[in-house]
């Protein structure tokens, strides 16, 4: 992961939330809150008053995942103590990630929709690396995380493949 990718702001507002989002929320065992996010239809805008078109229901779910992931975090820090010795958070290899996942975030304003998917990224990490870190299991949380991190990396690079095709057969180069 070395190279900024060529993607548009509606694509990456679409791959923060259905593609890049789910595989974290499936490690975290929320695979329904997953599936669902995954199986909203492709982003297509805003309507006038600012909700996304289609996505109904989308923010609501996202903001009570964030304070559920938020809670078992302040859980697992007041029962394990608030010293870790790993912060999956500080990754360099997954900056280039997160740059697809904060503009598609941006993309996606006036909703919180895209904040909170933002946000989720990184805290379902946090969480999958402290509960795997008392329970003597961080190497295989680790590995996982990282097939995560690699896998929306792989995604976003897809997509972008296809916006920088679409946009060389509309005549604009990448």
């Amino acid at each position: 992961m070395s190279n900024i990718l060529p993607i548009s702001r509606t694509t990456a507002a679409d791959w923060l939330v259905r593609s890049a989002l789910p595989p974290f929320l499936s490690l975290i065992s929320r695979e329904e809150d997953a599936a669902r996010l995954a199986g909203l239809p492709p982003f297509e805008g805003h309507t006038p008053h600012g909700r996304i078109r289609g996505w109904r229901g989308t923010a609501a779910l996202l903001r009570d995942v964030r304070t559920e992931v938020d809670d078992v975090y302040i859980w697992l820090a007041q029962t394990y103590g608030r010293r870790w010795s790993y912060d999956p958070g500080r990754h360099p290899g997954h900056d280039e990630v997160r740059r697809i996942a904060n503009f598609g975030r941006h993309a996606l304003l006036p909703s919180r929709i895209g904040w909170d998917a933002y946000y989720l990224l990184n805290a379902s990490s946090r969480v999958l690396a402290r509960a795997a870190e008392a329970a003597d299991e961080l190497d295989d949380a680790l590995d996982a995380l990282d097939d995560a991190w690699d896998a929306a990396w792989r995604t976003a690079s897809d997509r972008a493949h296809v916006d920088a095709i679409a946009d060389l057969s509309n005549g604009v180069s990448p």
